[in-house]
């Protein structure tokens, strides 16, 4: 059996590496390449590895901390979509947080790994809204 940090290393490659959509895919996986290890140690690795399934497949997440100050891109596309590019693993974060701040101007917003769209409910609105996020993002914790 490998130690544990070599394990860890390589149940992180696994999930950014390739689509794995359960635990016992996973499992299979970590054996072929020496690593065995039972469901619910598995369950506890994952967890402490900051790694969840979303959207029918399990994927890395950094979680937004105090002592790091959020980085993003804000990119204006007409007529009535904002894009905000972002370090990878705190875009859903960050389109938690504009969802969260319930401003009326936003229709929705859809988060991927390091990008959020954020959907307007009408085109005059774009402007103002993206002076509006700049301010309100660059303030978050």
């Amino acid at each position: 059996m490998l130690m544990k940090t070599n394990a860890d290393e390589i149940i992180l490659q696994l999930v950014m590496e390739e689509v794995i959509t359960d635990q016992a895919v996973l499992r299979a996986r970590l054996e072929e390449r020496g690593v065995t290890l039972t469901q619910p140690t598995l369950s506890r690795r994952l967890q402490k590895l900051a790694i969840r399934k979303v959207q029918g497949r399990y994927a890395h997440f950094e979680p937004l901390r105090e002592s790091h100050r959020l980085t993003f891109t804000l990119d204006r596309s007409p007529p009535n979509l904002i894009v905000i590019r972002t370090a990878p693993g705190f875009a859903q974060a960050l389109g938690l947080r504009i969802d969260e701040l319930k401003l009326e101007a936003v229709a929705g917003t859809l988060a991927g790994d390091d990008t959020v769209f954020v959907a307007l409910r009408s085109a005059h609105v774009l402007e103002e809204l993206c002076a509006r996020l700049e301010v309100l993002l660059a303030n978050a914790p």
